[in-house]
């Protein structure tokens, strides 16, 4: 669509295995997503609004696949994965700062 993108997408590990399954609305990480672990079981499982702020009920797995914990993080969400990603330069400040500005945060 144009370079953005939109849909469905996987990332994969060197060994063929899953890494993640989610969807993109409009260039932005939007929506169910399922992330595994490198050796094919599920990771953790949940739901992203705006470019992956961790909204609703969450559910994370070990290695073997049992249940750790569930968390639910709202309807305003969690931003800490956006946080990660501004932390390690991977998106720049006005596209991190309008996230947070957009959906209420203050800027730390």
């Amino acid at each position: 669509m144009n370079g953005i993108g939109q849909g469905k997408w996987i990332n994969y590990y060197e060994n063929g295995n899953y890494k993640e399954i989610g969807h993109y609305e409009e260039n932005r990480v939007e929506g169910p997503i399922q992330k595994f672990h490198e050796n094919g079981n599920l990771k953790a499982e949940g739901e992203y609004k705006d470019w992956r702020i961790r909204i609703g009920e969450w559910r994370y797995f070990d290695e073997d696949g049992k249940l750790l914990y569930s968390e639910d993080y709202g309807e305003k969400g969690s931003i800490s994965e956006v946080q990660a990603y501004y932390d390690r330069g991977d998106i720049s400040y006005s596209w991190y700062y309008d996230i947070l500005e957009k959906n209420g945060f203050e800027l730390r």
